[in-house]
């Protein structure tokens, strides 16, 4: 092969793989709220979001997903988890014929919560119809005790051919203020609209 062309073939190749590997590092799985504040012997939800896969009838798309998330069992306890997206379905399930998931609490100084699901939808049928991003479901925590615990996030996906799909990941926090202290978050921030329609009001009163 001349050597121009095979530069050229290297080149495109060089390409190919580059806006290869921007695309699957876009793929985001995250946790919302990223703060949340609750108080004890409350409950927190967290949804599990992904983000950043193929438009519609374009890959990547999600075939699976083998998640940890861990928290602290001093101050939160794990109550359960509810797989697919609210408004969208679960996005995993796409034909009706189902999937195969593990929902377990492993024990320890820090707690995990394993969460795993895997596609039976045939590979056209994710590309073609899974949305971009979506939630994966939902996981509820109560509050056990005041404190704060990160919630840590490990994911491990594969896209719609089984094959490793790479994604960046992002935790959250929650935090259980002491009984009382929650509404020195709450009543500062009434006290300051109050405020401000007591305002406005005397100054529509002063108006003509």
């Amino acid at each position: 092969m001349p050597l121009m062309k095979k530069l050229a073939c290297l080149a495109c190749a060089g390409a190919a793989l580059t806006l290869c590997q921007s695309v699957q590092a876009n793929v985001l799985v995250t946790l919302l709220p990223r703060d949340q504040p609750i108080a004890v012997g409350g409950v927190a939800d967290v949804y599990l979001r992904i983000s950043g896969l193929g438009a519609t009838a374009s890959p990547p798309s999600l075939g699976a997903f083998d998640i940890y998330v861990g928290y602290d069992p001093g101050i939160l306890g794990f109550v359960g988890f509810t797989f697919g997206d609210r408004v969208l379905g679960d996005q995993l399930d796409l034909s009706g014929g189902g999937t195969i998931t593990i929902v377990e609490d492993i024990p320890g100084s820090l707690n995990f919560v394993h969460l795993f699901e895997l596609s039976l939808d045939p590979p056209d049928t994710l590309i073609d119809r899974q949305a971009s991003a979506f939630m994966l479901g939902r996981l509820r925590f109560s509050a056990l005790a005041p404190g704060w615990s990160f919630l840590l996030l490990f994911a491990d996906l594969a896209d719609e051919n089984g094959d490793r799909l790479p994604a960046d990941t992002e935790g959250a926090v929650v935090s259980t203020p002491e009984p009382g202290t929650l509404w020195m978050l709450v009543v500062p921030s009434g006290a300051l609209a109050f405020t401000s329609l007591g305002r406005r009001l005397r100054i529509g009163k002063q108006s003509p």
